[in-house]
């Protein structure tokens, strides 16, 4: 059986530089009884590197780091790096004193040169190629080996040679000569004619060759909107602060996708063998923390993924795995655990037909401390039970709150050692995960060009987490989907669409085409407010209502959140709830071919996610009225019941089950115990013949219980059912 590759990053910006030796001979020593089973260095292309590549004297940093490989390699682990970031990477230049290596460097409005490469340059890439070139020329000896199968359908895993081979893309324009004619020529082939963007941008140019970078950086042009980009009027109408800031966002997910692709083609030409392993994203992709809502931290719109245009199904063809650093944190800088299970879906849905592996952040000391109330344990059994096969972690030794997970205490550390041990045990011996028949589609345009600046945005992201976290408190483990899953057709029973309001700046006709197939087939299709694709392929009409609570099944329910609409329900579709103050159709469902469209005018999601209940309105008396989650029919629930086979043997709130084809793993994420009978008898699912094989929990306890925040995985042995469905 082939170990799970699961490394961790030591070091951070001045790490190793400024500690003793003994500190790293200790720390690998550290992570290797912890279970890691590799170590990730910080070796960014800075000048120094260059000097030790061509023969010259090792600097502090790069000595440091050349003892911490052979610390490592006393312990029996091996190396690989983290070769190139962002910016090159100079954010500590009072600390770190070796200029990064940028090849060409972009230029800001003002004219002052950027630390920070030109993404599309040649010699910029030749300048990153180049140093790759130099760690696996120099340090090859010490670096991991790993072996992998390039599909999941292959029989022999093939030796390859993992590398971090880029940590948080941001293309950043240029506005010297070459940058603007660069974006000039993108504004070209995607309008064709200077008339046409006349159009969309509601000017009267006479040429491309005389727009200004005023007349196509939103930044620029729209200064008096920092805080403010645009609102939903703007989307709805298209106005030039939209279309400007959403062009922003295309050209740089377009530059992105471009260098991934080149850049691959780079490093397979030093090294076929390369594991090429970028983390896309360091602190969540679209569910990222709002640091706007943490105390005393400078809000950082950077790590805000929606300013990046990264849309992460366009570079996943040109890695060897799309993954991204997770970790349990919601939008408002609260402890989330759903926030891991609901991204780790989303890297298994980057990776269709491969192993994948999935990105973890442990040791972060800010959102309040959050591993205070999330341990290790449950979080590493939501990845395993996601379908990864290795997991990167981040971070030890360095210098800001990246690295402090040596800081953290031994309960902390007894729960991670546990967790890898389990993880190191229990993902060979897992077959292949078994798919669900429920979908989710990811809300793209949303989360290429919505920051949190966005009014609506923070409502669309909790509305696509609740989404997820009702389907798995219901007994599902739904897949997550995008346009290209719809245009090669859809093979599932139901598909849940999020909120996703910026899709008109993102249309995919193909995808519009094979969702209406998919409903005409028999597929079932639910949406809330602003549907995005669905409201494209199925329109229904809409007005305002006064509605905030709603009559379902002879009960009162409070959904939650903004924009509620009446629905305008045609002669064919059937009445399911209406607002009660005003008699407004609130749910209906329209009958489609064999299939049908269940629509809300309420953001559905958001309604199961959102920690807060408003006040019972005073128009409503002595009513009982509850969250929907709490109602005694939960409406997503009673939905997905109807279309669709519960993926677990039970619905349990707070509760993961995860089916493979040879078991289940489980995660506890509630604080108090369950056991067999909380989860209804989970032994039914042994009566075609099966028998329990083994119950192996982290931490470690009785056969049959699962401990609060904590995780296992029930192995079957015994031929399968021939009924069973297939595995993904």
């Amino acid at each position: 059986m082939q170990e799970p590759f699961m490394p961790i990053v030591f070091g951070n910006f001045f790490e190793p530089a400024y500690s003793d030796r003994n500190f790293r001979e200790r720390s690998m020593e550290r992570l290797r009884d912890l279970g890691f089973n590799a170590v990730i260095l910080d070796s960014k292309a800075w000048e120094d590197f260059a000097v030790r590549f061509a023969g010259g004297e090792a600097s502090r940093y790069v000595e440091g780091q050349e003892h911490m490989m052979r610390a490592a390699a006393a312990c029996g682990l091996p190396v690989t790096f983290l070769a190139l970031y962002m910016c090159g990477d100079n954010l500590y230049p009072h600390i770190r004193t070796s200029p990064p290596r940028l090849g060409e460097a972009v230029v800001y409005a003002d004219g002052r040169k950027a630390q920070w490469p030109k993404y599309w340059s040649d010699q910029a890439r030749e300048v990153q190629a180049a140093h790759v070139a130099g760690l696996l020329d120099t340090y090859g000896a010490q670096i991991a080996r790993i072996r992998v199968k390039d599909a999941d359908e292959d029989k022999e895993a093939k030796e390859r040679i993992p590398l971090v081979s880029m940590w948080d893309p941001v293309c950043l324009p240029s506005f010297d000569e070459e940058g603007r004619a660069r974006y000039i020529h993108w504004l070209r082939a995607k309008y064709g004619t200077i008339e046409r963007f006349n159009a969309a941008y509601g000017t009267r140019h006479t040429a491309f060759e005389t727009l200004v970078p005023e007349d196509w950086w939103f930044s620029l042009a729209f200064a008096d909107r920092e805080d403010a980009p645009y609102d939903a009027e703007d989307v709805h109408r298209m106005t030039r602060a939209f279309r400007m800031f959403a062009d922003n966002m295309l050209w740089r997910s377009d530059e992105l996708a471009e260098y991934f692709a080149d850049m691959e083609r780079r490093l397979r030409a030093l090294n076929p063998a390369l594991y090429l392993m970028p983390n896309l994203s360091q602190w969540n992709h679209y569910l990222n923390p709002d640091t706007r809502f943490q105390r005393d931290l400078e809000v950082m719109e950077l790590w805000d993924t929606a300013t990046r245009g990264l849309d992460m199904r366009r570079i996943a063809p040109h890695v060897d795995t799309a993954l991204y650093t997770v970790l349990p944190v919601g939008s408002g800088c609260e402890s989330e655990p759903y926030a891991v299970t609901c991204q780790c879906a989303h890297m298994r849905s980057l990776n269709p037909g491969r192993p994948f592996m999935a990105g973890v952040y442990w040791g972060r000391f800010l959102y309040g401390d959050i591993y205070r109330f999330v341990t290790p344990a449950e979080t590493l059994g939501s990845i395993v039970g996601s379908g990864a096969t290795g997991v990167m972690t981040y971070g030890w030794g360095g210098m800001d709150d990246g690295g402090v997970l040596h800081r953290l205490d031994e309960g902390f550390m007894a729960s991670l050692r546990e967790a890898n041990a389990w993880a190191r045990r229990v993902i060979p011996k897992l077959g292949r995960r078994v798919k669900s028949r429920v979908a989710i589609l990811y809300p793209t345009a949303t989360s290429v060009m919505a920051p949190f600046k966005v009014a609506f945005s923070e409502q669309a992201r909790t509305d696509f987490l609740g989404l997820y976290r009702a389907c798995r408190d219901w007994g599902y483990d739904p897949e997550i989907v995008e346009a290209q899953d719809l245009e090669a057709g859809l093979d599932a029973d139901v598909l849940l669409i999020p909120e996703d309001p910026c899709y008109p700046a993102m249309p995919r006709p193909e995808a519009e085409e094979g969702l209406r197939r998919f409903v005409h087939a028999g597929g079932w299709l639910l949406h809330g407010t602003e549907p995005g694709m669905a409201g494209a392929v199925f329109p229904m009409g809409t007005k305002p209502t006064e509605g905030s609570c709603m009559t379902y099944r002879g009960e009162g329910g409070i959904p939650g959140g903004r924009g509620f609409m009446g629905l305008e329900a045609g002669a064919g579709d059937e009445v399911v709830a209406r607002w009660r103050e005003d008699g407004e159709v609130c749910i209906c469902v329209t009958p489609v071919g064999s299939g049908g469209v269940f629509r809300m005018g309420f953001p559905a999601g958001y309604a199961f996610a959102s920690r807060t209940m408003p006040h019972v309105p005073y128009s409503q008396g002595n009513r009982e009225l509850y969250p929907l989650p709490l109602m005694d029919h939960p409406v997503l629930r009673d939905f997905l019941q109807t279309h669709a086979a519960m993926d677990a043997p039970f619905a349990l709130r707070d509760v993961e089950c995860s089916r493979f084809e040879n078991g289940w793993i489980v995660v506890n994420h509630r604080s108090t115990a369950v056991t067999m009978h909380d989860m209804q008898d989970m032994q039914d699912i042994l009566k075609k013949g099966r028998r329990i094989g083994t119950w192996d929990s982290a931490p470690s306890g009785q056969q049959g219980r699962l401990e609060g925040h904590s995780c296992a995985c029930l192995l079957l042995t015994a031929d399968h059912d021939a009924q069973d469905p297939p595995a993904s």
